[in-house]
């Protein structure tokens, strides 16, 4: 198995993403998406996760409540769990994230926070570790018939699995990113024996300035994290760094850059062009297998029929896009795209 246990650095500086796990979690990300669409079908299980000869199977799905973005609240399948084949102490696990771009950024843009609660070695962690109250509430809540929070079901059954859990690979995409972080925290504090590996698609930012410190510096998970972002994706940029929310990022970005060709009357369908996992998955597992990992070029949008993509270099981009950090600039963003750059 491939080692990425920490994040290392290409000759230029940047955050190197192994091809084949950014490849594996992102196919992770969508079977979580995938089994919550299927949540009618009880017979439903999902796939093997399979790639350059790397495998994992499916063990157990976990479920959270979600009272945040529906109003009155159920439960709902939030995360899968996979063991794989070749090395029975190495697990993944993948949580999905929300089906609505716009009820995602409506709590977003909230910013309240709550304290956030390891699951095991409570007595030694701050008490100050500040997260996005939305995020720690699908988290840590236990409701009507469930059984237990979706923090307590993945704990308990990590504890019975028959092969101890030696390293485990973590992942999400959009909000789904935000519990992989909380879990990636949670994983060192509660069982820290166990090496962990955190790598994100689109995650908003979970936790204040504390959570920072902690997360980065106490418990040492920069380098075992990385964020993959679209310069363009509003998501990530929620909720807010500066004041009075001073939301902050963590672990090593892994930067992309891609919009829509042409401007169109949706604003609403553009940021989920930017946002959609199925885009990024296209960028992503073009860019990871280019020496520097970078990919240019025109891609048919994976969220939308007919309409297409650009990918840009993300230096450029972030040029053009260093002043747009609100939602009400979406239009600005739109009618100052960098020049279309040579397909690669």
């Amino acid at each position: 198995m491939n080692d990425i246990s920490n994040v290392t650095r290409d000759l230029s500086g940047n955050t190197f993403l192994d091809p084949t796990f950014a490849n594996l979690l992102a196919a992770a990300s969508a079977a979580a998406y995938s089994d919550f669409a299927n949540s009618s079908n009880p017979a439903y299980l999902p796939p093997a996760l399979e790639f350059d000869g790397i495998s994992f199977k499916f063990l157990l799905r976990f479920t959270g409540f979600d009272d945040v973005i529906w109003g009155s609240g159920e439960e709902e399948r939030y995360a899968l769990l996979y063991q794989s084949a070749s090395q029975s102490n190495t697990y993944l696990i993948a949580f999905r994230g929300t089906s609505s771009l716009d009820d995602m950024l409506l709590d977003l843009e909230s910013g309240a926070s709550l304290a956030f609660t390891p699951f095991n070695n409570t007595n030694n962690f701050p008490k100050n570790v500040y997260v996005g109250y939305g995020f720690n509430k699908i988290y840590i809540t236990k409701k009507q018939t469930m059984v237990a929070s979706l923090q307590n079901q993945i704990f308990t059954a990590l504890n019975k699995l028959p092969d101890a859990p030696t390293e485990i690979f973590i992942t999400g995409h959009s909000l789904g990113g935000a519990l992989a972080s909380l879990f990636t925290l949670d994983m060192a504090v509660s069982l820290p024996d166990v090496g962990v590996t955190s790598i994100t698609f689109a995650s908003p930012r979970v936790g204040s300035s504390n959570w920072q410190t902690v997360y980065e510096q106490n418990y040492n998970l920069k380098n075992k994290t990385i964020r993959v972002r679209n310069s363009y994706d509003l998501v990530p940029k929620a909720p807010p760094a500066e004041w009075p929310f001073s939301f902050k990022d963590v672990g090593q970005e892994f930067p992309l850059s891609f919009s829509v060709e042409k401007d169109h009357i949706d604003v609403s369908d553009i940021i989920l062009s930017w946002h959609a996992l199925t885009n990024y998955t296209y960028v992503v597992t073009r860019a990871v297998i280019a020496s520097p990992q970078l990919w240019t070029g025109d891609f048919p949008d994976q969220a939308h029929n007919g309409w297409n993509m650009i990918s840009y270099d993300p230096d450029v981009a972030n040029s053009v896009l260093e002043q747009a950090n609100s939602r009400s600039e979406v239009q600005q963003l739109l009618n100052n795209k960098p020049n279309t750059p040579v397909a690669a």
